[in-house]
């Protein structure tokens, strides 16, 4: 399994604690920002190479109270090991409801990101990565239930 969903997925629990602990007493309050993470992975198509990936993503947040929405658009460059170029696009939606101590909650992330290889012939597949995460939490902040999907496909 590729951890950078996971990774991810944990950059953005860390930044809905902060947007949520920052905007709970602005009613319906909406942030924009960007920001750019770097990491690697390996691609999971031949020649299945470790890709060094730049990422820029913008943030589009939305927050009122207990509930709230991000939506991330990013683009991407990188380069394999053996000098294969990347470049590519993804999009995230994160939906979060409630709040511990007073309600149940929900959390819920899906990004899909598209690899595409540059060059005439490429000796490298283009690929796709679609991830799903959702957990729920009972009002104690205890996790009840949690999903979690991964799909890969070579193109």
């Amino acid at each position: 399994m590729n951890s950078r969903p996971l990774a991810f997925a944990g950059v953005v629990a860390v930044l809905l604690t902060l947007v949520l602990g920052a905007a709970r007493a602005e009613a319906d309050s909406a942030q924009t920002f960007e920001q750019e993470f770097q990491f690697s992975l390996t691609s999971p198509c031949p020649p299945h190479e470790l890709i060094n990936v730049t990422f820029r993503l913008r943030f589009v947040v939305h927050e009122d109270g207990l509930h709230f929405t991000s939506h991330e658009i990013g683009r991407f460059k990188g380069e394999s090991v053996t000098g294969i170029q990347y470049v590519g696009t993804g999009i995230e939606n994160t939906a979060a409801n409630g709040g511990f101590g007073e309600t149940a909650a929900t959390f819920t992330d899906e990004e899909t990101v598209t690899y595409i290889a540059q060059g005439e012939p490429s000796e490298a597949d283009d690929f796709v990565a679609n991830h799903v995460i959702h957990v729920t939490f009972n009002p104690d902040g205890e996790i009840t239930a949690q999903v979690f999907t991964e799909h890969t496909e070579c193109r």
